[in-house]
């Protein structure tokens, strides 16, 4: 017994893909009637969620919705006002100063 996709499920039911993925998860965004009809032949096909690409798909999502904003701080431990650094460290403040 060989398990369907959704994008069987499309073809046979004449529906777009994101219709049938909605109803799957039950969203009140499709209509009852096209739920049921999708959940019928969706147990009739066997379909069953593939975890992995489930998985794939939500960290794209999470990943596209959240770009990481961190802050950068100096600091200077140093008695001199203006302490001799070396060149990695003038590197790093200098990209600090030009993203700000």
């Amino acid at each position: 017994m060989s398990t369907s996709s959704i994008r069987s499920l499309v073809r046979q039911l004449g529906l777009s893909a994101a219709t049938v993925f909605l109803a799957l998860r039950d969203s009140p965004c499709v209509v009852q009637a096209t739920k049921n009809r999708v959940l019928k032949a969706s147990h009739l096909a066997h379909y069953r969620p593939n975890p992995l690409v489930g998985s794939v798909v939500s960290l794209i999502r999470r990943s596209m919705h959240r770009r990481y904003q961190g802050n950068l701080m100096a600091m200077n431990y140093s008695i001199e006002a203006e302490p001799v650094l070396i060149p990695f460290h003038c590197e790093i403040l200098s990209g600090a100063k030009q993203r700000t």
